[in-house]
């Protein structure tokens, strides 16, 4: 009990003081910065998640090529959760005397969940969001139907034994799987066709059950259903939007690189205060050792004073790290998702921990040194005892790894940035060792302010070394998160064009792709490549039916081929076509992990009644960025033979462009247009996100770099305040002084800012290079800039942050002793 009030004395006096004041606003800065960070993060990232579940239906999809269990539909209902269904299935459809194979998708009253329809009156007619989805007798269409059918809205179609109303031209549907559709698409009702006799025994149907609600609630539907799904699976945005997921993964990595600079330099920040804190206690560890206290009682006392330091910064942190987020939320307006879901207790519970590991686990060294203080340093001040043990920094260094590990939650970013810094921090020691060594042997040249600053820059080496190394590990985040943050931005946004193909047309006819593809040029529009396209399914893998974690495969599968690697593919196991005529086959690398499937393999494809094994002898990176038109299965020209096929050709249609593709439709009715220019804008709106976001976490980095300034420019206030205090009664001027100062802090600042943004540069090209795979082009300029900026600012803050130095009058220093 004495030791537990002898710690709270200690602490209230010395917050009364102002001796403990530096290290709680640390504290609470570091906190706070660290919770409003997460919780801001956490909630755009679930925002941006939410705004992709739009293209998937709901928040959670399953999908079987079989009926669901018709209880799923309760027990998510019980849990507070939105339902709705879905059967995909291709079939005839009948208008009179015409007909043709559709794609028809039957849904439930509640579709969909997430996302929204989207229709016109008739082909011509502007698109709209209807209130609700077709009803009972009702068919939405595809204006292909329409078009190949010579209906017009109004008019019947039949679907089995259903006879139905075309009401509506279909132009989006959220949950489309694929764009590469070879069949018009037609929503129904799930009621019209429950006796329509289309769905029998052996039926090529794909069940979707879809639940939407509150994140808890479908997590824990989502562990309920994982035992009970019985071969279902659940529907991913890998699985149908590759071009979403990329942008998504990327937009998550974005966010998790501007968190972790802001916790690792309130990591930097808690550091210098622990640092601070043990200095000023050498002498009250000294007298406590003098009247009888162990080492351990001593260290219970300080560390308890810690802590009651701690508790209360580290809350007030929480509550100001929630406040900031929400204001944030508040201020961004419609620029975010319009509802983004509340933030969990989670940042809450990853402040407290982070903050009392951090305090604790960075301040052990420092701690550990004041338990060494030997008694006699009442006597002679000098004392400081030896140094801590090397096994006490092994606690920052192990809990600052598991910091960037935890925060970035993506191993090749937490890699390049733990290299990237202790690559950063080693060249900051080694030339800032170099010029503080050459800086002592410079010649007496310049007025007494400037000798005497370069002096001290030489003299207080070790002080030095600390400074440049902190003021330059916060300059590097700084630049790291300001200047090369924005390039990566820019060459993320530039690696999707403006020109990016927006349009797609499918079942072109082998005889007609030369007649296209001249119909297009003559207009001013130019394929991406009129691509061959033929469906088919593998068999058997290895001469032995596919097993059960490759069901995938004896589904219709889309094959193409072609002489030379395609653009936007790269070859990352295996080699090209060895021959012309080889028998061989390459897979996208997602693909072939999904389906076990790998170099060697043997696969037998059928295409109707032809049939051919080929071995696999690549597998291929696909940049699905691209929006080009890309493949899973690619064969070898030798394998194609006489297979029956059409071609598909990805093509940009500016604004006003598009009666180029209408008079290819108009010459060849056959063939069909898709429209991608939504997910396109999907992609941009998400980069446009992230930016704002990043920009926003990145004003957070900047207080937690401020603090990193300013506690690393006052570690040795008090050697400062003492030495000036003996020149001034020795008749120096507070003008030789002034200039003194800012001279050792230029000095410090132009290593700092010079080498930090030299380190930044290459930090950031292999964060592009090895997690963002975006290219990227450093600007050199940034180098001198970091040097200018880092003397100027660094001096200024100097001279503002050291006015004790000129102003604490010489006696009360000296009476102090």
């Amino acid at each position: 009990m004495k030791t537990i009030d002898m710690s709270w004395r200690l602490a209230r006096r010395e917050l009364r003081s102002g001796e403990l004041q530096a290290l709680a606003a640390a504290l609470v800065i570091a906190v706070a910065a660290l919770a409003a960070v997460a919780a801001f993060s956490q909630r755009v990232e679930a925002g941006l998640k939410q705004s992709a579940n739009e293209l998937l239906g709901g928040d959670l999809v399953a999908v079987s090529r079989y009926a669901m269990d018709p209880g799923w539909d309760d027990e998510a209902r019980d849990r507070g959760l939105d339902v709705a269904r879905a059967v995909e299935f291709p079939t005839v459809a009948f208008s009179d005397d015409a007909s043709m194979l559709v794609q028809v998708k039957a849904v439930t009253g509640s579709y969909p969940l997430r996302g929204r329809l989207e229709v016109a009156d008739g082909p011509a007619a502007p698109a709209y969001v209807p209130e609700q989805g077709p009803a009972i007798g009702e068919a939405w269409v595809d204006s292909r139907v329409l078009g190949e059918m010579g209906l017009a809205v109004g008019a019947p179609l039949e679907l089995g034994d259903v006879r139905l109303e075309i009401t509506r031209v279909l132009r989006f549907e959220p949950d489309r799987t694929s764009v590469f559709e070879l069949a018009p698409r037609v929503l129904v009702r799930d009621a019209d066709i429950a006796g329509a006799g289309l769905l029998g025994e052996g039926s090529r149907a794909q069940y979707r059950f879809m639940v939407a609600g509150e994140r808890t609630a479908v997590t824990g539907f989502r562990e309920w259903l994982d035992p009970r799904r019985d071969g279902a699976f659940f529907q991913s945005l890998e699985r149908s939007q590759r071009q979403i997921s990329e942008a998504l993964s990327r937009a998550e990595r974005f966010l998790s690189l501007a968190a972790l600079s802001a916790v690792l330099l309130a990591g930097a920040a808690l550091v210098i205060a622990v640092r601070q804190f043990s200095r000023r206690h050498f002498d009250t560890v000294a007298v406590l050792r003098c009247l009888g206290a162990s080492q351990r009682e001593t260290m219970t006392v300080m560390s308890l004073e810690l802590l009651w330091v701690a508790i209360p910064s580290i809350l007030l942190g929480i509550v100001l790290g929630y406040g900031a987020q929400f204001g944030l939320v508040a201020a961004m307006g419609d620029l975010i998702p319009d509802t983004l879901p509340l933030p969990g207790l989670a940042p809450a519970g990853v402040g407290v921990l982070t903050g009392l590991l951090a305090l604790f686990g960075f301040g052990l060294p420092p701690l550990a040194q004041l338990r060494l203080i030997p008694p006699a340093r009442v006597l002679r001040r000098q004392l400081t005892g030896s140094g801590a043990s090397w096994v006490y920094y092994l606690a920052p260094a192990l809990l600052s790894m598991g910091l960037v590990f935890l925060q970035a939650r993506d191993v090749p970013l937490a890699l390049a940035v733990i290299f990237g810094l202790l690559g950063t921090l080693g060249i900051l020691a080694g030339v800032a060792a170099i010029v503080v060594w050459g800086l002592r042997r410079l010649p007496n040249v310049g007025g007494v302010g400037w000798r005497y600053g370069l002096a001290n820059v030489g003299r207080r080496r070790a002080s030095t070394l600390f400074q440049v190394g902190a003021l330059g590990f916060g300059a590097l985040m700084i630049f790291l998160l300001s200047v090369v943050q924005a390039d990566l931005l820019r060459s993320w946004r530039a690696d999707l064009p403006e020109n990016a193909p927006n349009y797609f047309l499918i079942n072109i006819q082998p005889e007609q792709r030369a007649t296209v593809a001249a119909t297009l040029a003559a207009g001013g529009l130019e394929t991406a490549g009129l691509e061959p396209l033929a469906v088919g399914k593998i068999a058997a893998v290895n001469g032995e039916a596919p097993r059960e974690d490759q069901r995938r495969l004896d589904r219709t599968l889309r094959v193409s081929w072609a002489d030379e690697l395609p653009p936007g593919n790269e070859i990352v196991q295996g080699g090209w076509w060895s021959n012309p005529t080889a028998t061989e086959v390459s897979l996208e690398q997602e693909w072939a992990f999904e389906n076990g499937l790998a170099l060697g393999d043997e696969l037998t494809f059928e295409f109707g009644a032809q049939t051919f094994t080929a071995e696999v002898t690549s597998i291929r990176a696909v940049d699905w960025d691209s929006f080009e038109v890309n493949f899973f299965i690619m064969i070898s020209p030798g394998n194609a033979g006489a297979l029956p096929f059409t071609a598909l050709a990805s093509v940009y249609v500016p604004d006003g462009g598009f009666d180029v593709v209408s008079d290819v439709v108009r010459q060849y009715p056959n063939i069909s247009v898709i429209d991608v220019g939504t997910l396109l804008e999907r992609v941009r709106t998400i980069i446009d996100r992230v930016s704002l976001t990043v920009r926003v976490v990145f004003l957070f980095t900047v207080l937690a770099g401020v603090l990193v300034l300013l506690s690393a420019l006052r570690a040795n206030l008090g050697e400062r305040i003492h030495e000036g205090a003996v020149l001034r009664t020795l008749g120096g001027m507070r003008q030789q002084l002034r200039r003194a100062v800012a001279a050792e802090f230029a000095v410090i600042g132009a290593l700092a800012g010079g080498l930090s943004a030299l380190a930044s540069l290459f930090v950031g090209y292999v964060v592009a290079a090895q997690v963002f795979q975006v290219p990227y082009q450093p600007s050199l300029m940034l180098v001198p800039a970091g040097l200018l900026a880092g003397a100027g600012m660094i001096a200024i803050i100097g001279l503002l942050g050291g006015r004790e130095v000129l102003t604490t009058p010489p006696v009360q220093v000296l009476r102090r002793g």
